[in-house]
């Protein structure tokens, strides 16, 4: 059977091969896999977003800052783009992985260009065209792109890198949902089997680089569709949902979280050129028919919209404060994740909102691993339990069995098992499933180095599982400061800190000391009115709340801590800026 796409399937009400369990047919289910074997099944559901878009023709699927679009308008525009590519480049003809990047804007022509590459049987690789040239010719160099895909807004800039091997194609962009006259395109046949489709590879995100140069995460059509199928039964997804998209789209929690998983429901998707506190708050609080469901940001956007919220609202009536909380109480889920989530942001949305934040864990490498309740009590600081189809184990590097780890813990959605002796001991967290990406582009050695010899997945970030929940405790590398002898987590820090009510923000990092091997430093940005926190006062503030060999030895004081364009804070960056060589 072969992936085909009838513009005139319009009029129909089935769906084209569809055998998602959404749709009562009788093949293999998702719930009947394994998720602890890596080798696809020799059936599997073709439930695949491709196949999923008939579904949906009629109902809107995205709107942006120029009109709203229809799933069949970003369905047929797509067929478009990929015959005309098709007919035209001879690479795509070959029986090869096609690497296709693409520069994008956070608009309706990102899903018309990824969903095209799909069509191909491509690897789409999402570009930021604002990233530093430095990087751009690194991300194309080394993905070993044939073709690189852009709208005419940055036509000269993809141009520009055509010495590099990638053939530039410039694609019409829509401004506008103007009519189409489906029955002029063709059947869309590229001999796509549907097996074929799931186990290749299907997006290349480069990891941000907080743990070395960046590496060409390899995801396949199956990795993705587990997360998203992991993502529906989790936070219970349905078609008339509708999000407000802010998050950049080169990274999974942008793409997959909160692009392709509505996409795959039915939902609808407002998409925002950028983030901004003030736009996407008051988009919160629009009564009418069409009101915003969910959201997903990082904590900095909460951060931010709470700063929003105080300077807007803070001197408002008691009236008007619970008027806003009803609004948001109306919205059923909103979402924090990509980095930790500071306790205090918890609280004050709480208080805002009438919502309790709810934390997750994932990575480039794994999607989508652990998350806290949709119903039911959201520990602080924890982020809850692996979504269906992901194992997790908690384990310590095993010195005389190369490879393997003694574990700690270890379970799933359904059973945890913790062994007896080492009840709250902090490990490594470990991955294994459905959901674990193919491996890193080009990079074997790498790609070995990350698993153990059984097959999880070594995510570099250590936890503890208590209460019945898994705590993030920080990076192996970064987040865990090794001060005289003590491993002291930097979160746990960072956590006291944020306490403070003259604090900002903060970041706690382990600074090269002769003596102590690593001193705690603290990286603080006080809010306006904190201006007279001095090192000394800020010390004996810490001391009352931590032992004394977490109190930081060094306060430094900044304007803002620098983040990258996820708002992660790359800790090795800024040990570096105001710690390395060059700086006293």
């Amino acid at each position: 059977m072969f992936l085909r796409f009838p513009l005139d399937y319009i009029t129909s009400k089935s769906c084209v091969r569809c055998t998602a369990f959404h749709c009562g047919a009788t093949s293999l289910t998702v719930d009947k896999l394994d998720p602890m074997s890596h080798p696809m099944p020799t059936e599997f559901p073709c439930t695949h977003m491709i196949y999923k878009i008939p579904d949906y023709f009629p109902r809107t699927a995205l709107v942006d800052s120029s009109d709203s679009y229809s799933y069949v308008f970003i369905y047929a525009k797509s067929v478009s783009l990929a015959r005309r590519m098709y007919d035209a480049y001879d690479p795509l003809k070959r029986d090869k992985t096609n690497v296709i990047a693409f520069f994008y804007d956070n608009d309706v022509n990102y899903v018309v260009m990824l969903w095209a590459i799909w069509m191909l049987g491509a690897v789409a690789l999402p570009l930021n065209h604002a990233y530093p040239t430095e990087d751009l010719e690194y991300f194309l160099t080394d993905s070993m792109a044939s073709l690189l895909l852009t709208t005419q807004n940055h036509k000269e800039k993809a141009v520009s890198f055509s010495h590099l091997g990638p053939t530039p194609v410039v694609y019409q962009s829509i401004t506008s949902n103007e009519n189409l006259a489906f029955e002029r395109y063709d059947d869309l046949d590229f001999a796509i089997g549907e097996q074929w489709f799931l186990q290749k590879p299907a997006l290349m995100i480069y990891t941000s680089g907080t743990t070395g140069k960046p590496k060409g995460v390899l995801l396949s059509h199956t990795n993705l569709h587990i997360n998203i199928l992991g993502m529906i039964d989790a936070w219970r997804w349905i078609g008339d949902d509708r999000i407000v998209h802010s998050l950049p789209l080169n990274h999974v929690h942008g793409v997959v979280n909160a692009l392709l998983t509505p996409l795959y429901c039915g939902a609808t998707v407002y998409m925002l050129p950028k983030f901004d506190a003030k736009v996407v708050f008051e988009r919160f609080l629009e009564r009418n028919e069409d009101y915003i469901t969910l959201f997903m940001g990082v904590p900095t956007m909460y951060s931010l919209m709470i700063k929003y919220y105080d300077e807007t609202y803070g001197s408002a009536s008691e009236d008007t404060k619970e008027a806003i909380k009803e609004q948001l109480q109306k919205m059923r889920l909103f979402v924090s994740g990509s980095a930790a989530l500071p306790v205090p942001v918890l609280n004050k949305w709480r208080e805002i909102s009438g919502h309790t934040l709810l934390e997750r864990y994932g990575m480039t490498e794994i999607g989508m691993a652990l998350t806290n309740p949709y119903r039911g009590q959201r520990v602080p600081g924890a982020v809850g339990l692996p979504f269906k189809y992901v194992n997790f184990m908690i384990g310590v590097y095993n010195a005389y069995v190369k490879g393997e780890y003694e574990v700690i813990v270890e379970g799933n959605q359904k059973e945890v098992t913790v062994t007896e002796g080492k009840e709250g001991q902090e490990g490594e967290l470990l991955i294994k499933g459905l959901n674990v990406f193919s491996g890193y582009w080009n990079a074997p050695h790498k790609t070995t180095e990350s698993f153990t010899s059984t097959g999880w997945f070594k995510t570099g970030d250590m936890a503890v599982y208590e209460n019945g929940v898994v705590k993030m405790k920080g990076r192996l590398s970064v987040d865990i400061i090794k001060y005289g002898g003590y491993k002291i987590s930097a979160l746990e820090i960072e956590d006291v800190l944020q306490q403070n009510p003259d604090i900002q923000e903060c970041c706690v990092i382990g600074v090269s000391d002769i003596t102590w091997g690593q001193k705690v430093v603290a990286i603080v940005a006080l809010k306006p009115n904190g201006n007279t926190l001095t090192q000394e006062t800020l010390q004996e503030w810490a001391r009352e709340r931590l032992p004394k060999h977490k109190v930081p030895s060094v306060f430094k004081f900044v304007d803002q801590i620098p983040r990258n364009n996820m708002g992660k804070i790359n800790k090795k960056d800024i040990t570096k800026q105001y710690f390395g060589p060059k700086r006293k």
